[in-house]
Order: structure tokens, then sequence, then C-alpha cells
């Protein structure tokens, strides 16, 4: 096992000694501009965690945010405990650096796990959707309960424990989480947060939400489980205008395979009025999650559409790291020089790095020097719009709308008019 000294991690700091003094640092999990993710070994229990280090003084230049809050994340995750969230175990904090330890998962996200079982020879079906979404219910109604909402309900953050093919999944990601005063407050302000694509309509909208928020998400993510495609992709714009539409296609071969019980669920989470949007609870009631009857067939189409769908987001995440990398972009000495660009900037949003792909920091304004990067990324999920979608009144829609777009245009070096 390689072991990385302290000084690999180029954070100084008392907190960074006592990790290394109880913990024996291993490989590198997951690297962003702001934290690093790392397999340890606990010294005295030889029992693997995940470490999770935030460098404090760039998590503050280029977020605008504080320790304070990173301490309501800690709260959070503290208070958690459920057989369906990856808890939090211990906690090293300083004035350079926090370093949150985790129970470590051997497992990769939920799409990555769905192709690479596949591959193995293992059947992806309804019933495995099923069994999944269960999982995440419970997870989200007990959540729930404690007022809490997740706010990045998303692939990447949707982890399977183990490498076993029983293995259950487990939430992470709590770092735009937020405690409403109580399980029973009433919508509140809380900013617009979250990744484009999973994003809820009220929370697009800048209005006020609540746990209800996450149901909508985990609609998309059960969109994107049975058919391999998330529901809204184009340009940042038009995602949003569709989302807020409720405009999306059950249309094309994968879905003529998906059961009636499937899509009733699926259209009682993407519901634009949170009002009528089903909860939780109400979730582990509805009949394709209670009844044993789900399809065991084998979804071939939507394994091969999860693969594209995963190479799109290590093909996003690779172009962020390298535009994020120290060599690319120096360090500028005040939040106005802003150099780091984030996953949530993008169109689609959903890459499969670190940290901060998510942020709930002020609006981000993207600096000169990544501003073409930005329109590539942009350009992706046009493009996807193009190429990904079954032909229905959407796909026109999505295709309109790219083609009109002068950037694309001039990337593909085609004209409107032709």
């Amino acid at each position: 096992m390689r072991t990385t000294s302290a000084a690999e991690w180029k954070i100084n700091g008392e907190e960074t000694a006592l990790l290394a003094h109880h913990y024996q640092i291993a490989d590198v999990i997951e690297k962003g501009p702001l934290s690093v993710v790392y397999r340890a070994v606990h010294r005295n229990s030889s029992k693997p965690f995940t470490v999770k280090s935030i460098d404090l003084h760039k998590y503050n230049l280029y977020t605008g945010l504080t320790r304070d809050d990173i301490d309501k994340e800690i709260e959070i995750c503290a208070s958690l405990k459920h057989r369906f969230m990856c808890e939090l175990r211990d906690v090293i904090a300083g004035d350079a650096a926090v370093h949150m330890v985790f129970d470590y998962l051997e497992g990769q996200d939920i799409c990555f796990e769905i192709v690479k079982r596949a591959s193995a020879g293992f059947v992806y079906s309804e019933a495995v959707a099923s069994h999944y979404m269960k999982q995440l219910f419970e997870a989200l109604s007990y959540m729930h309960s404690q007022g809490v909402i997740h706010r990045d309900i998303r692939p990447h953050n949707i982890i399977l424990a183990s490498k076993d093919n029983s293995a259950p999944l487990k939430v992470r990601g709590f770092g735009v989480a937020v405690r409403l005063s109580s399980p029973e407050a009433p919508p509140a302000l809380l900013g617009r947060v979250g990744t484009p694509q999973f994003m809820a309509p009220e929370v697009i909208a800048d209005g006020a939400y609540d746990t209800r928020a996450d149901l909508w998400s985990a609609g998309v993510l059960l969109y994107l489980l049975l058919s391999g495609r998330p529901p809204f992709v184009g340009s940042k714009e038009h995602i949003y205008e569709s989302v807020q539409e409720g405009r999306y296609s059950l249309s094309g071969t994968h879905w003529a395979l998906i059961s009636d019980s499937a899509k009733d669920l699926l259209m009682r989470l993407l519901t634009v009025d949170p009002n009528e949007r089903i909860t939780a609870a109400q979730c582990l009631e509805h009949s394709w999650i209670v009844e044993k009857g789900a399809s065991k067939k084998h979804l071939n189409i939507t394994v091969d559409n999860i693969r594209k769908y995963n190479q799109m987001r290590k093909l996003k995440s690779n172009i962020l790291a390298a535009v994020n990398n120290p060599r690319w972009s120096r360090l500028q000495g005040s939040r106005s020089s802003y150099s780091v660009l984030s996953g949530d900037s993008m169109p689609g949003g959903d890459t499969c790095d670190a940290d901060g792909c998510t942020r709930k920091g002020p609006v981000e304004v993207t600096n000169e020097d990544v501003a073409a990067v930005d329109r590539i990324l942009t350009s992706l999920d046009q493009i996807a719009a193009l190429t990904d979608q079954p032909c229905s009144v959407e796909t026109a829609s999505q295709m309109s709308a790219a083609l009109a777009d002068k950037s694309l245009n001039n990337l593909l070096m085609v004209s409107p008019s032709r």
C-alpha cells in the first residue's frame, strides 16, 4: 500500500500531523480544487476509512464561505445515523484544514457500478432499480424526518457499500445540506443550490422550498436508472426552462420496455408543483416499490446508455481537473479573481470529481481564463441534446435551441440554414 506523507497534502498544521498520527493515509480516491478524498487505515484498529481533507484557505477564498459552513455540514453528518447513509466517524480540525473521517466504501457510484456489474454478467433490471430506489427512499424518509434537505441527490452521491452484488447503497455528499427549524417547518428561502440537471423547479426559481426538492432529484435519478439518460439536457438555460415546465420525454424504444407502475412513480416524482409531489414516505408505499412484481428482464439498452453517460461525466471531470490544476490557473490573492471552475457552473453539472461540484456560495462569475472551457462544456451538453435523445416534441425543442446557438454552430462548423 502506497502511503502519502503529510507534506504531499500541502496542508500544513497541527490537525494534519494529528491525522497522520492516528491514520495511515493511502490512496487518493478523488481530488478536487478545494479538497482531497483519501483512503486511510486507522493505525490501532487497522480498519479502513475515507478521509475528506478540506483546505480552509482555498475553501474561503474561492467559495466565499467560512469555517461556520463546514461546521454546519459536520453537525448534520454527525447527527444522521442510518444504514443507507455514509456515516461520519471522526473529525480532526484546525486553522488550516478540516479532516472528516467517514466509513470506507469499496463500491463506486451507482451508475458506474451498474455498468461494471452488467459487464460482469449480472442482470440489471427494473427489479434491481426498484431495490436501489427503495433504499434511497428509506434514507430520504429518515433524513427528512430530521428536517434535513440533502440538496445534491445525484449519481455521484449514491455509492454502493462494497463490490458484492448484494451491497446496499449509501448516501453521501452533505456539503450543501441544510437543516430546517423543524421537520414540519414551512418551505423557506434557502437559495438556488444544486446541480442543474437534478435541481427541482422551485429551487431553480430561487423560491421557497422544503424536503420535497430532494424527491424531484430522486425522480431525475430514477429516470436515469430506467432509461440510462438524464431527462433534461442542453444548455443550462434550456435545462432550467424544461425543468420549470416539467418537459421530459417517455418515448423511445427503451421506454416501451418499462412498466406502467415504474412510469407512474416517475411522474409522481417529476411533478412541478411540490405540493402535489409524492413524499419519500409515500414512495415507500408505491406499488413499484412494495410489490415484488417488477420486471427482472435485463435492460440492455439502458446499460449501454448509462455507459455513455458515465463517459461524458468522466470527460467533464477530466476537463475540470485540467482547468483547476495550479499549472493552468495559479491561485489569486482576492475573491474577485475567481479561477476555480466548479461542476455546478456547467449545464449538465454532474461529474465524478471530489468536492465542490455543488456549492452554496455566491453566484459565480466565470473568469476570462476559463470562459472558453465553459463554452466547450456547454457544447458537450448541447451535442448530447442532438444525439442522445429519442424523437419527440421535446427533442425537437432541444434541437432547435441547440442549432440556434452560434457558439455551437461555430464549433460544429455548420450553418443553421443548411
